[in-house]
């Protein structure tokens, strides 16, 4: 990864889900992309923090090609953002925004979710959707669509 990054490559990150032996945790995947290329090279400096939140942002847009409307906060694109919990034990202390999200940060520590310019989490609470019951559909349907699979 790190000499595609290096030659230029859209290095992008994502999650694929739990069917194939991981979860939809973008933070855990960039943490994962940081230790794997340390270790892998020996070099505790390869592929910075900002490095890989790009990965995880902008070039991940790039790589669906929809870096014009999402992936970073610019004018002219959707107001798409993430707000962390600056007073995460977590997160504390923070020397490095960078290092913070990258190293440190998890799903547990967003406390509100701007989509197109609308809260769509605030106080760490959905407040479109009840997840509840999104969680217990995908149960409901997971068996129906496994079986479909199958048959066919």
């Amino acid at each position: 990864m790190v000499e595609l990054h290096k030659q230029g490559v859209n290095v992008a990150l994502g999650t694929d889900g739990p069917a194939s032996g991981n979860d939809i945790d973008l933070w855990l995947a960039m943490r994962l992309a940081g230790y794997v290329q340390k270790t892998a090279t020996s070099d505790p400096t390869v592929l910075p923090a900002l490095d890989v939140l790009r990965m995880a942002t902008i070039n991940g847009a790039k790589a669906l090609h929809i870096d014009h409307l999402v992936g970073s906060l610019e004018v002219g694109k959707y107001a798409d953002l993430v707000v962390l919990d600056a007073f995460s034990p977590s997160l504390t202390p923070v020397f490095d925004p960078h290092v913070a999200i990258v190293a440190a940060a998890s799903r547990g520590d967003v406390c509100q979710v701007v989509v197109h310019g609308q809260v769509v989490v605030r106080d760490r609470k959905a407040l479109n959707i009840d997840a509840t019951a999104v969680v217990d559909r995908v149960n409901k349907l997971t068996p129906v669509i496994l079986a479909s699979v199958t048959r066919n």
